[in-house]
């Protein structure tokens, strides 16, 4: 069973209900939103920049909950190898986030998604494609999925 607004309802129907219900989870910078087996697994991913499997997860501070000493969702990351991460030339923290994320032609708002998307299928064997064209609401339904 699934919980939407104040009533229970089965799991199939929660998920075709997404569609229609206001559904967005507010990442507030009070609540703690850590997935260690979400962190594990996107780490075993191939890096977005380099293609080869990945070395760390970079958590996106741009335009998520995060911010200065502030880590962000662990659901707002992206799988990288060190080099991009920490100690290449353009590394992500070397570079700084928009920058990085210009340089490469990356839009992580459709990483996350596919991302979160990928974890559902693999991990809860959950296999529903979210349609709107608000990624954030769909990242916000992929989160609750998760979450459940």
């Amino acid at each position: 069973m699934a919980k939407l607004g104040s009533t229970r309802v089965p799991r199939a129907l929660f998920i075709c209900e997404i569609y229609s219900y206001n559904l967005r989870v507010e990442l507030s910078k009070h609540k703690n939103h850590r997935n260690a087996a979400y962190l594990a697994w996107l780490r075993k991913q191939k890096g977005v920049v380099s293609g080869k499997k990945a070395e760390c997860a970079h958590h996106i501070r741009l335009g998520t909950n995060g911010g200065s000493s502030l880590k962000p969702s662990d659901y707002f990351c992206i799988p990288l190898l060190n080099e991009f991460h920490t100690s290449g030339l353009f590394a992500i923290h070397g570079i700084g986030e928009g920058t990085f994320l210009e340089l490469f032609k990356l839009d992580e708002k459709k990483l996350f998604i596919d991302f979160l998307s990928r974890f559902l299928k693999e991990k809860h064997k959950t296999d529903l494609e979210i349609k709107s064209d608000d990624d954030n609401y769909v990242i916000a339904a992929l989160i609750r999925l998760i979450e459940e």
